[in-house]
């Protein structure tokens, strides 16, 4: 059996991968397809969940939050900025966990496509990846669509161009541990219990449903640099931007756009690297570990 890539020959095989994918394009859509069939097959709905689970998620923020609880972001701020501010965190942060929790078991789920030969197991970890961005699509042009015919909230600025872009250093920033995490996870068992338990960590680690603010967080500031290098912090942030604007002030007071979708799409990038050369570096014994 040939030994593991190394050196070159794992740069090379690294930088065919956009060849890899151009050439089983079909088969990644394909098995896209029947990700997304077989996560709906049998439900009344089927699709439609992926529309009415954000709208129900937003009614339930929008009211808990604000009308119940009554928390706002300072005395300024609009009435339904908190709500707001959490569904758009909880919707790419379920993107990011999930594509990376079913990217962790795909290989073992695809058992049966690894042992082809001529099969490339590195699209099970990217399909899940690419799976998992269509919730946070679906989710996110709900809130556009609501911002532009309610007042709900201000109708989004130019800013939304960046969305294509924010959307592909999500993309990044999920298939890189996915692809780690499955090929460890053939070898160790207990991978998917552990990515588990790491990722409920990661969301509270990440200002989800809190914000990494003094003013409303007087006891965060000195975490604030541990934060500022978490790049989903940063991804979040970038999804705020865009869709909130500037407003509330307080929230995006420490944020810069640019310099934010710049450090997070670094991180995407050395975290597929990464994930891709452990992958490929083990991807000869998938088919016996399997």
């Amino acid at each position: 059996m040939p030994g593991r890539p190394a050196g070159l020959g794992l740069l090379r095989e690294m930088a065919a991968l956009p060849r890899t994918l151009a050439e089983h394009i079909d088969l990644l859509r394909g098995g896209l397809a029947r990700e997304l069939s077989a996560r709906f097959r049998g439900s009344a709905l089927g699709f439609g969940w992926v529309l009415l689970t954000p709208l129900v998620l937003f009614a339930i923020y929008a009211f808990l939050f604000t009308r119940v609880l009554g928390m706002r972001m300072g005395p300024d701020a609009p009435a339904a900025a908190m709500g707001v501010y959490m569904y758009i965190g909880t919707l790419s942060w379920s993107g990011v966990s999930e594509g990376i929790a079913r990217g962790t078991s795909s290989v073992l789920e695809g058992r049966n496509l690894v042992s082809k030969l001529r099969f490339p197991a590195e699209l099970l970890p990217i399909q899940a990846a690419l799976a998992s961005l269509i919730p946070t699509v679906c989710g996110l042009a709900m809130f556009v669509l609501a911002a532009l015919f309610t007042d709900l909230w201000a109708a989004p600025s130019a800013r939304l161009l960046f969305a294509p872009l924010v959307l592909l250093v999500q993309l990044l920033l999920t298939a890189g541990p996915a692809l780690a995490f499955a090929a460890w996870h053939v070898r160790v068992r207990d991978t998917a219990q552990v990515v588990g338990v790491g990722l409920t960590v990661a969301m509270f680690a990440t200002p989800v449903f809190w914000v990494a603010s003094p003013e409303l967080l007087p006891g965060i500031e000195p975490l604030l640099r541990w934060i500022e290098a978490n790049p989903y912090h940063h991804l979040l942030q970038c999804w705020r931007a865009v869709l909130m604007g500037d407003e509330p002030a307080v929230v995006f007071e420490r944020t810069d756009l640019f310099a934010s979708l710049g450090y997070a799409a670094a991180c995407g990038v050395a975290s597929c690297a990464f994930g891709l050369a452990v992958f490929l570096r083990g991807r000869r014994e998938l088919s016996d570990e399997v």
